[in-house]
């Protein structure tokens, strides 16, 4: 298996927010590896805080099936951008998926379409497998605007003329809202479309 993220199904991904540091997070995969001994038929994937990605990975070493992301980069690779933290460094920590665009990336810190497609770009170039999160507010889908705010980001525009980014991209489907609300129900079937007009893997 190389660096870049590949799965098998059913993939169960956990983001672990802003919570568990370095000593919490070899814990937790010590409790979890203990209570599910066994390899998993399907892939599961943590995404734990950049300052713990390299205990979480380092305490799984022994499970291969076991599998971790970084929860955002930036899109340089090196530079002077305090706070921030590139895809290689990522990829260097033991992440091999990054979440991209996620909602709360988007609706606390404000970033945008362009940006999203430019994180997509960088983590690909380093070998790793964007997960680009999309999905509309609870207000936006009550006033009938879910196809419009899945289907228009330019984000969507920058990876259609990218076709090997495409292949790499996976795409996470989820409403904001429902997640939030434990529902689960995924979007409308137009983002289905446009993903496999992409060519991509979709996975809730």
């Amino acid at each position: 298996m190389t660096a870049a993220g590949r799965w098998a199904r059913p993939v169960l991904a956990a983001n672990w927010k802003m919570n568990l540091g370095p000593d919490e997070a070899r814990q937790f995969i010590a409790a979890f590896t203990a209570q599910s001994p066994a390899p998993h038929k399907g892939t599961v994937i943590f995404f734990p805080p950049d300052v713990s990605l390299t205990a979480a990975h380092e305490a799984a070493r022994t499970r291969p099936d076991l599998r971790f992301g970084a929860q955002n980069v930036y899109w340089e690779d090196k530079g002077a951008f305090t706070g921030e933290t590139s895809a290689p460094l990522a990829r260097a920590a033991g992440a091999a998926f990054v979440l991209v665009g996620h909602s709360e990336r988007r609706h606390v810190f404000g970033e945008t379409d362009e940006e999203t497609g430019r994180k997509c770009e960088a983590v690909a170039r380093a070998g790793l497998t964007p997960v680009l999160c999309v999905g509309e507010t609870l207000g936006q889908r009550e006033a009938g605007e879910t196809e419009a705010v899945v289907l228009s980001p330019s984000a969507f525009d920058e990876l259609m003329n990218q076709a090997e980014l495409a292949k790499s991209l996976a795409v996470l489907d989820r409403s904001m809202e429902e997640v939030k609300a434990g529902r689960g129900q995924p979007l409308k079937q137009a983002i289905r479309e446009i993903a496999a007009e992409l060519g991509l893997k979709i996975d809730r």
